[in-house]
């Protein structure tokens, strides 16, 4: 299963994957559209085949960083059957999948993976566009 969202890694405490926002008819926010950790750790566990994968295609969905656990392992604790893919870095879209190439609007096919580019320099990733591996998560009971 693949999900393609933003995530959040924030010091309020609010990480997680990000869909869309709910507003009222004065356009405030109602909610925020974030998954958070508690939200994740209580989601409906599914039946997961044996080899089964959740690749989470989200900025940073693998980075630990100041958290002890990434979205990853969040996932990965709560579905306990499957391996979790996580993201090491800030996810960009890619006319490749191996190496980071600029994409176009006439591109049939692009793919969301974080890459050794831009804003991935902060987390000692070299630069050069290679696809960073992910933080793989696998909690089997």
């Amino acid at each position: 299963m693949h999900v393609f969202s933003h995530s959040s890694k924030t010091d309020g405490g609010n990480d997680g994957l990000e869909f869309l926002s709910t507003r009222n008819d004065r356009n405030e926010v109602t909610e925020d559209g974030t998954i958070s950790y508690d939200e994740i750790s209580q989601l409906e566990k599914l039946r997961w085949s044996p080899n089964a994968n959740l690749v989470l295609h989200g900025c940073n969905t693998g980075l630990r960083g100041t958290s002890v656990q990434s979205i990853a392992d969040v996932f990965a604790i709560r579905q306990e059957k499957c391996r979790v893919h996580g993201q090491k870095g800030w996810a960009y879209f890619s006319r490749k999948e191996a190496v980071y190439e600029r994409t176009s609007p006439t591109d049939k096919e692009i793919y969301l993976w974080a890459f050794s580019r831009g804003n991935n320099n902060y987390v000692g990733n070299i630069i050069g566009g290679e696809k960073i591996p992910a933080l793989i998560v696998e909690k089997k009971k």
